[in-house]
């Protein structure tokens, strides 16, 4: 709600209502679901808004993640980076559990730390960490020269 990037990524129509408008009580539910390529429910955020926080911690906010939660197996919430605005934590704190994603080699190991006492203070669920964007050929200065460290015996269940 702060920089949306989502839509134009995926390639989603940018002129569907979005989440604040969802929260606003300006459009409904269906009105925003919209599918990206891999058939997907999305709800986009396209514009900057002035009060994100009011509406991530509004009630209609949490009857949204109710509602989500009945018609869904699994709902992904993506937010600003805990360190950068309270977001994530109002996020983090309505939800079932929360994953931590840090960019490798990018998001320093401090920051890393000072994420996860962050939610800790909001006492928040984590289920664990995601280091994105790993360069598995990089891993070769350790001694491992192709993937089958990290596949071994489960390589058969990817395909290229």
């Amino acid at each position: 709600m702060r920089r949306p990037r989502l839509y134009s990524t995926l390639s989603l129509n940018k002129n569907k209502p979005d989440l604040a408008q969802v929260l606003a009580g300006d459009a409904t539910l269906a009105e925003a679901i919209q599918k990206d390529a891999s058939g997907a429910d999305v709800i986009i955020s396209r514009t900057k808004t002035v009060n994100p926080q009011d509406l991530l911690s509004s009630h209609q906010m949490e009857k949204l993640l109710a509602t989500l939660k009945a018609q869904y197996e699994l709902v992904i919430i993506d937010t600003p980076p805990i360190m950068a605005v309270v977001d994530a934590a109002l996020i983090a704190q309505k939800v079932d559990t929360t994953v931590y994603v840090a960019r490798w080699t990018t998001t320093p190991r401090e920051v890393i730390g000072n994420g996860l006492k962050q939610l800790a203070k909001f006492n928040v669920r984590l289920a664990g960490l995601v280091l994105s964007q790993v360069d598995l050929q990089s891993r070769k200065q350790y001694g491992y020269d192709d993937y089958s460290y990290y596949y071994g015996q489960y390589r058969n269940y990817y395909t290229n």
